[in-house]
Protein backbone atom coordinates (compact mmCIF):
# COMPACT_ATOMS: atom_id res chain seq x y z
CA UNK A 1 0.00 0.00 0.00
CA UNK A 2 1.27 3.46 -0.93
CA UNK A 3 0.68 6.77 0.76
CA UNK A 4 -1.64 7.72 -2.10
CA UNK A 5 -3.81 4.68 -1.33
CA UNK A 6 -3.98 5.70 2.34
CA UNK A 7 -5.01 9.23 1.42
CA UNK A 8 -7.60 8.37 -1.21
CA UNK A 9 -9.33 5.39 0.43
CA UNK A 10 -13.02 6.15 0.98
CA UNK A 11 -14.14 3.43 3.42
CA UNK A 12 -13.35 5.52 6.50
CA UNK A 13 -15.22 8.48 5.00
CA UNK A 14 -18.21 6.26 4.22
CA UNK A 15 -18.55 4.85 7.75
CA UNK A 16 -17.97 8.29 9.27
CA UNK A 17 -20.71 9.69 7.02
CA UNK A 18 -23.19 7.04 8.23
CA UNK A 19 -22.17 7.68 11.83
CA UNK A 20 -22.71 11.43 11.47
CA UNK A 21 -26.09 10.88 9.78
CA UNK A 22 -27.22 8.77 12.76
CA UNK A 23 -25.93 11.43 15.18
CA UNK A 24 -27.74 14.21 13.27
CA UNK A 25 -30.95 12.18 13.16
CA UNK A 26 -30.91 11.50 16.91
CA UNK A 27 -30.00 15.13 17.54
CA UNK A 28 -32.95 16.24 15.40
CA UNK A 29 -35.36 13.96 17.29
CA UNK A 30 -34.15 15.17 20.68
CA UNK A 31 -33.98 18.91 19.93
CA UNK A 32 -37.12 19.20 17.78
CA UNK A 33 -39.41 16.87 19.71
CA UNK A 34 -38.28 15.97 23.23
CA UNK A 35 -36.45 19.12 24.36
CA UNK A 36 -38.76 21.41 22.37
CA UNK A 37 -41.81 20.01 24.19
CA UNK A 38 -40.13 20.52 27.57
CA UNK A 39 -39.21 24.13 26.76
CA UNK A 40 -42.68 24.94 25.50
CA UNK A 41 -44.24 23.52 28.68
CA UNK A 42 -41.85 25.46 30.93
CA UNK A 43 -42.04 28.76 29.08
CA UNK A 44 -45.71 28.46 27.98
CA UNK A 45 -44.83 30.00 24.64
CA UNK A 46 -47.33 30.64 21.89
CA UNK A 47 -46.04 28.35 19.16
CA UNK A 48 -47.04 29.08 15.58
CA UNK A 49 -48.93 25.89 14.72
CA UNK A 50 -50.89 24.92 11.63
CA UNK A 51 -54.09 22.92 11.29
CA UNK A 52 -53.85 19.33 10.10
CA UNK A 53 -55.57 19.99 6.79
CA UNK A 54 -52.94 22.63 5.89
CA UNK A 55 -50.32 19.88 5.57
CA UNK A 56 -51.88 18.92 2.22
CA UNK A 57 -51.25 22.25 0.38
CA UNK A 58 -47.76 22.57 1.91
CA UNK A 59 -46.88 19.03 0.86
CA UNK A 60 -48.34 19.64 -2.63
CA UNK A 61 -46.19 22.75 -3.10
CA UNK A 62 -43.11 20.80 -1.97
CA UNK A 63 -43.77 17.94 -4.42
CA UNK A 64 -44.39 20.34 -7.31
CA UNK A 65 -41.17 22.23 -6.51
CA UNK A 66 -39.16 18.99 -6.47
CA UNK A 67 -40.69 17.87 -9.80
CA UNK A 68 -39.93 21.23 -11.41
CA UNK A 69 -36.31 21.14 -10.17
CA UNK A 70 -35.80 17.60 -11.48
CA UNK A 71 -37.62 18.00 -14.80
CA UNK A 72 -36.88 21.60 -15.84
CA UNK A 73 -33.19 21.98 -16.64
CA UNK A 74 -33.19 25.77 -16.26
CA UNK A 75 -34.62 25.60 -12.75
CA UNK A 76 -32.23 22.75 -11.88
CA UNK A 77 -29.21 24.79 -13.03
CA UNK A 78 -30.48 27.85 -11.14
CA UNK A 79 -30.88 25.85 -7.90
CA UNK A 80 -27.48 24.20 -8.45
CA UNK A 81 -25.86 27.64 -8.77
CA UNK A 82 -27.60 28.80 -5.57
CA UNK A 83 -26.35 25.67 -3.75
CA UNK A 84 -22.70 26.64 -4.31
CA UNK A 85 -22.67 29.82 -2.16
CA UNK A 86 -25.01 28.10 0.30
CA UNK A 87 -22.64 25.16 0.69
CA UNK A 88 -19.55 27.38 1.01
CA UNK A 89 -21.22 29.74 3.50
CA UNK A 90 -22.40 26.82 5.66
CA UNK A 91 -18.89 25.36 5.73
CA UNK A 92 -17.38 28.74 6.65
CA UNK A 93 -19.94 29.42 9.41
CA UNK A 94 -19.49 26.04 11.05
CA UNK A 95 -15.70 26.09 10.63
CA UNK A 96 -15.54 29.50 12.36
CA UNK A 97 -17.75 28.10 15.14
CA UNK A 98 -15.45 25.07 15.54
CA UNK A 99 -12.35 27.30 15.76
CA UNK A 100 -14.07 29.47 18.36
CA UNK A 101 -15.15 26.43 20.36
CA UNK A 102 -11.76 24.74 20.60
CA UNK A 103 -9.77 27.89 21.38
CA UNK A 104 -10.65 27.91 25.04
CA UNK A 105 -12.54 25.98 27.69
CA UNK A 106 -15.96 27.41 28.37
CA UNK A 107 -17.63 27.26 31.76
CA UNK A 108 -21.03 27.03 30.17
CA UNK A 109 -22.32 24.24 27.97
CA UNK A 110 -22.41 24.63 24.18
CA UNK A 111 -25.59 26.05 22.72
CA UNK A 112 -27.43 24.26 19.90
CA UNK A 113 -25.45 25.95 17.12
CA UNK A 114 -22.14 25.14 18.79
CA UNK A 115 -23.06 21.50 19.36
CA UNK A 116 -24.33 21.03 15.82
CA UNK A 117 -21.41 22.90 14.25
CA UNK A 118 -19.05 19.92 14.57
CA UNK A 119 -21.59 17.48 13.14
CA UNK A 120 -22.82 19.75 10.37
CA UNK A 121 -19.34 20.82 9.28
CA UNK A 122 -18.10 17.24 9.02
CA UNK A 123 -21.32 16.17 7.29
CA UNK A 124 -21.07 18.86 4.61
CA UNK A 125 -17.33 18.34 4.23
CA UNK A 126 -17.80 14.61 3.65
CA UNK A 127 -20.10 15.35 0.71
CA UNK A 128 -16.94 16.35 -1.17
CA UNK A 129 -15.13 13.07 -0.50
CA UNK A 130 -16.96 10.94 -3.06
CA UNK A 131 -15.28 8.10 -4.93
CA UNK A 132 -15.20 10.19 -8.10
CA UNK A 133 -13.54 13.16 -6.38
CA UNK A 134 -11.03 10.82 -4.77
CA UNK A 135 -10.15 9.42 -8.19
CA UNK A 136 -9.42 12.92 -9.47
CA UNK A 137 -7.38 13.63 -6.35
CA UNK A 138 -5.47 10.38 -6.84
CA UNK A 139 -4.60 11.38 -10.40
CA UNK A 140 -3.40 14.76 -9.14
CA UNK A 141 -1.21 13.12 -6.48
CA UNK A 142 0.28 10.71 -9.01
CA UNK A 143 1.07 13.59 -11.38
CA UNK A 144 2.63 15.59 -8.51
CA UNK A 145 4.68 12.56 -7.46
CA UNK A 146 6.11 12.11 -10.94
CA UNK A 147 6.94 15.80 -11.46
CA UNK A 148 7.88 17.06 -7.97
CA UNK A 149 8.58 14.08 -5.66
CA UNK A 150 9.88 16.15 -2.73
CA UNK A 151 6.90 18.52 -2.71
CA UNK A 152 4.63 15.51 -3.17
CA UNK A 153 5.95 13.73 -0.08
CA UNK A 154 5.64 16.82 2.12
CA UNK A 155 2.13 17.50 0.83
CA UNK A 156 1.10 13.83 1.17
CA UNK A 157 2.20 13.60 4.81
CA UNK A 158 0.27 16.78 5.68
CA UNK A 159 -2.86 15.53 3.89
CA UNK A 160 -2.64 12.09 5.54
CA UNK A 161 -2.24 13.74 8.95
CA UNK A 162 -5.25 16.00 8.36
CA UNK A 163 -7.34 13.06 7.16
CA UNK A 164 -6.41 10.96 10.19
CA UNK A 165 -7.34 13.80 12.54
CA UNK A 166 -10.58 14.56 10.68
CA UNK A 167 -11.80 10.96 10.73
CA UNK A 168 -10.70 10.18 14.31
CA UNK A 169 -11.97 13.36 15.97
CA UNK A 170 -15.34 13.54 14.23
CA UNK A 171 -15.89 9.81 14.75
CA UNK A 172 -15.36 10.27 18.48
CA UNK A 173 -17.57 13.37 18.58
CA UNK A 174 -20.35 11.60 16.63
CA UNK A 175 -20.26 8.64 19.02
CA UNK A 176 -20.56 11.06 21.95
CA UNK A 177 -23.60 12.78 20.43
CA UNK A 178 -25.20 9.43 19.54
CA UNK A 179 -24.81 8.08 23.08
CA UNK A 180 -26.08 11.28 24.73
CA UNK A 181 -29.13 11.61 22.52
CA UNK A 182 -29.88 7.87 22.48
CA UNK A 183 -29.95 7.94 26.30
CA UNK A 184 -32.36 10.91 26.25
CA UNK A 185 -34.65 9.11 23.78
CA UNK A 186 -34.57 5.87 25.81
CA UNK A 187 -35.39 7.78 29.01
CA UNK A 188 -38.34 9.36 27.23
CA UNK A 189 -39.59 5.97 25.97
CA UNK A 190 -39.17 4.32 29.39
CA UNK A 191 -41.00 7.23 31.04
CA UNK A 192 -43.85 6.98 28.54
CA UNK A 193 -44.12 3.21 29.05
CA UNK A 194 -43.73 3.62 32.82
CA UNK A 195 -40.88 1.10 32.92
CA UNK A 196 -38.29 1.06 35.67
CA UNK A 197 -35.27 -1.09 36.46
CA UNK A 198 -36.66 -2.85 39.55
CA UNK A 199 -36.55 -6.11 37.62
CA UNK A 200 -32.78 -5.71 37.23
CA UNK A 201 -32.25 -5.38 40.98
CA UNK A 202 -34.60 -8.31 41.68
CA UNK A 203 -32.67 -10.57 39.32
CA UNK A 204 -29.40 -9.44 40.83
CA UNK A 205 -30.64 -10.13 44.38
CA UNK A 206 -31.93 -13.52 43.32
CA UNK A 207 -28.54 -14.65 42.01
CA UNK A 208 -26.70 -13.14 44.96
CA UNK A 209 -29.05 -14.76 47.44
CA UNK A 210 -28.18 -18.26 48.72
CA UNK A 211 -31.66 -19.21 49.98
CA UNK A 212 -32.45 -21.28 46.92
CA UNK A 213 -29.41 -23.51 47.35
CA UNK A 214 -30.85 -26.15 49.70
CA UNK A 215 -34.27 -27.55 50.58
CA UNK A 216 -34.67 -29.07 54.05
CA UNK A 217 -38.05 -30.87 54.03
CA UNK A 218 -40.15 -27.83 54.86
CA UNK A 219 -43.53 -29.60 54.60
CA UNK A 220 -42.48 -32.49 56.76
CA UNK A 221 -41.19 -30.17 59.50
CA UNK A 222 -44.31 -28.02 59.37
CA UNK A 223 -46.90 -30.82 59.47
CA UNK A 224 -44.97 -33.55 61.32
CA UNK A 225 -47.66 -33.71 64.00
CA UNK A 226 -50.09 -35.12 61.46
CA UNK A 227 -48.84 -38.71 61.51
CA UNK A 228 -50.99 -39.93 58.66
CA UNK A 229 -49.50 -37.37 56.23
CA UNK A 230 -45.86 -38.09 57.05
CA UNK A 231 -45.25 -40.63 54.22
CA UNK A 232 -46.95 -38.39 51.64
CA UNK A 233 -45.15 -35.29 52.90
CA UNK A 234 -41.85 -37.14 52.85
CA UNK A 235 -42.34 -38.16 49.21
CA UNK A 236 -43.40 -34.62 48.24
CA UNK A 237 -40.44 -33.07 50.09
CA UNK A 238 -38.07 -35.60 48.58
CA UNK A 239 -39.36 -34.79 45.08
CA UNK A 240 -39.00 -31.06 45.73
CA UNK A 241 -35.49 -31.66 47.13
CA UNK A 242 -34.43 -33.55 43.99
CA UNK A 243 -35.81 -30.80 41.76
CA UNK A 244 -34.10 -28.10 43.88
CA UNK A 245 -30.79 -29.96 43.83
CA UNK A 246 -30.92 -30.27 40.05
CA UNK A 247 -31.83 -26.60 39.86
CA UNK A 248 -28.99 -25.69 42.26
CA UNK A 249 -26.54 -27.78 40.25
CA UNK A 250 -27.50 -25.92 37.08
CA UNK A 251 -27.42 -22.57 38.84
CA UNK A 252 -23.78 -23.08 39.79
CA UNK A 253 -22.96 -23.17 36.08
CA UNK A 254 -24.95 -20.12 35.04
CA UNK A 255 -24.80 -18.01 38.19
CA UNK A 256 -21.44 -16.31 37.72
CA UNK A 257 -21.73 -15.78 33.95
CA UNK A 258 -25.07 -14.05 34.55
CA UNK A 259 -23.67 -12.01 37.43
CA UNK A 260 -20.71 -11.04 35.25
CA UNK A 261 -23.05 -9.87 32.48
CA UNK A 262 -25.10 -7.92 35.00
CA UNK A 263 -22.01 -6.25 36.45
CA UNK A 264 -20.86 -5.32 32.93
CA UNK A 265 -24.34 -4.04 32.12
CA UNK A 266 -24.29 -1.97 35.31
CA UNK A 267 -20.96 -0.38 34.38
CA UNK A 268 -22.13 0.27 30.82
CA UNK A 269 -25.23 2.02 32.19
CA UNK A 270 -23.04 4.03 34.54
CA UNK A 271 -20.73 4.94 31.65
CA UNK A 272 -23.68 6.03 29.49
CA UNK A 273 -25.09 8.06 32.38
CA UNK A 274 -21.74 9.81 32.83
CA UNK A 275 -21.68 10.62 29.12
CA UNK A 276 -25.24 11.92 29.32
CA UNK A 277 -24.16 14.36 32.05
CA UNK A 278 -20.91 15.21 30.28
CA UNK A 279 -20.22 18.83 29.39
CA UNK A 280 -19.74 18.75 25.62
CA UNK A 281 -17.67 21.93 25.57
CA UNK A 282 -15.12 20.53 28.05
CA UNK A 283 -15.09 17.20 26.26
CA UNK A 284 -14.51 18.84 22.89
CA UNK A 285 -11.66 21.00 24.12
CA UNK A 286 -9.96 18.09 25.91
CA UNK A 287 -10.34 15.49 23.17
CA UNK A 288 -9.49 17.91 20.39
CA UNK A 289 -5.94 18.02 21.78
CA UNK A 290 -5.88 14.30 22.51
CA UNK A 291 -6.90 13.56 18.92
CA UNK A 292 -4.05 15.75 17.68
CA UNK A 293 -1.65 13.55 19.66
CA UNK A 294 -3.40 10.41 18.43
CA UNK A 295 -3.41 11.55 14.78
CA UNK A 296 0.29 12.39 14.71
CA UNK A 297 1.15 9.08 16.38
CA UNK A 298 -1.13 7.05 14.08
CA UNK A 299 0.21 8.79 10.97
CA UNK A 300 3.77 7.95 12.00
CA UNK A 301 2.79 4.33 12.70
CA UNK A 302 1.10 3.99 9.30
CA UNK A 303 4.15 5.40 7.50
CA UNK A 304 6.36 2.84 9.25
CA UNK A 305 3.91 -0.06 9.22
CA UNK A 306 3.22 0.08 5.49
CA UNK A 307 6.86 0.84 4.65
CA UNK A 308 5.96 4.06 2.88
CA UNK A 309 8.91 5.26 0.83
CA UNK A 310 9.66 8.68 2.33
CA UNK A 311 12.95 10.51 1.85
CA UNK A 312 15.06 10.33 5.04
CA UNK A 313 15.42 14.11 5.38
CA UNK A 314 11.64 14.62 5.04
CA UNK A 315 10.99 11.86 7.57
CA UNK A 316 13.48 13.46 9.98
CA UNK A 317 11.70 16.82 9.64
CA UNK A 318 8.32 15.16 10.25
CA UNK A 319 9.65 13.41 13.37
CA UNK A 320 11.15 16.67 14.66
CA UNK A 321 7.94 18.67 14.11
CA UNK A 322 5.86 15.86 15.61
CA UNK A 323 8.07 15.79 18.70
CA UNK A 324 7.85 19.57 19.09
CA UNK A 325 4.04 19.38 18.92
CA UNK A 326 3.57 16.20 20.94
CA UNK A 327 5.75 16.94 23.95
CA UNK A 328 3.95 20.14 25.08
CA UNK A 329 0.53 18.57 24.47
CA UNK A 330 1.40 15.41 26.41
CA UNK A 331 2.87 17.37 29.31
CA UNK A 332 -0.17 19.64 29.37
CA UNK A 333 -2.49 16.62 29.52
CA UNK A 334 -0.46 15.06 32.34
CA UNK A 335 -0.44 18.38 34.23
CA UNK A 336 -4.22 18.73 33.87
CA UNK A 337 -4.78 15.17 35.11
CA UNK A 338 -2.51 15.60 38.16
CA UNK A 339 -4.02 19.00 38.94
CA UNK A 340 -7.51 17.52 38.75
CA UNK A 341 -6.53 14.71 41.15
CA UNK A 342 -5.02 17.12 43.66
CA UNK A 343 -8.13 19.27 43.62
Amino acid sequence: MTIIDLITETISYKYLFYLICIALLLRYIVTDFILANKKSKIENRNVNTIDGWMVIPHLTVLIISIILIVKVKTIYNFIAILCIPLYISVLIIYLIKIIENVRQVKDREFNELEINSFLSFSHFALLVFTEKSQEFFKEFLQMLESTHPTIFQCFAIIVLLLKTFFVSFFTLYSILIIIKNFKIIMNKILTKLNINFNLFSKISNFFLNNDWYFYDFVLLKKYKNIKILIPILFIVDLTVLIICDIFTFLMYFIRYPILTLMVLFKYVCKFIKNIENLNISLFTFKWFRIMIIFSITLTYIMLKLFNINILPNIMDIFELISTVILIPLIFEQIFNITQKKTN
